[in-house]
């Protein structure tokens, strides 16, 4: 199912309820683009939130270590 998000607060709360993880939105250069959310998804959280992001339709690509870029529709 594809879903649209207003902004990244959306995202986050919305995956925090569905899987009680709270992505982190930190305040760096890579964040700073409205509709990109750079996070961290740690090895053991991957399982439950990739799988979401791609029933959501939401594009994501992974960075270095645990980050992740994720466009938000």
């Amino acid at each position: 199912m594809k879903r649209k998000f207003k902004n990244k607060q959306e995202l986050i709360a919305c995956i925090n309820h569905l899987v009680g993880i709270e992505l982190p939105n930190t305040d760096c250069t890579f964040n700073r683009k409205r509709r990109v959310l750079y996070t961290e998804i740690t090895f053991e959280q991957r399982y439950r939130v990739l799988p979401l992001l791609h029933e959501f339709g939401l594009n994501y690509e992974k960075h270095m270590g645990d980050a992740y870029w994720i466009c938000i529709n």
